[in-house]
């Protein structure tokens, strides 16, 4: 009996250890490693919105993703800014993963798709 709880004990900690490192806020955002908005929309963007912008990849067709260069785009800062860091339908929310700094350099890339 002692050892089964030791076990459950030692398992709980090494949980707990885990996920602290994996959700800890203290982490630094990926998008804090120096990267311009170009290679930030490359990685984190691309995928549904595609590298030109036109969301007609396979993912962004199924997600139904803006199409940055569409006139139908609403180009407000503010609710951009508010869709990239806490997502919106199908898009996840990139608070944490990016830095405020790099959500407001990306929104200003993708505005460049529809000049």
């Amino acid at each position: 009996m002692k050892r089964t709880v030791k076990i459950f004990i030692l398992s709980a900690t090494l949980f707990a250890a885990c996920f602290n490192f994996l959700f800890s806020s203290t982490r630094e955002p990926v998008g804090s490693a120096n990267l311009g908005p170009a290679e930030v929309y490359a990685a984190s963007c691309s995928k549904c919105h595609g590298a030109d912008g036109r969301a007609r990849t396979a993912k962004g067709k199924r997600a139904g993703a803006t199409d940055f260069t569409s006139s139908d785009w609403n180009t407000d800062e503010a609710r951009g800014i508010r869709i990239i860091t806490n997502g919106k339908s199908e898009m996840p929310a990139f608070k944490g993963k990016l830095t405020t700094k790099d959500i407001k350099s990306v929104f200003d890339y993708v505005l460049r798709f529809r000049r």
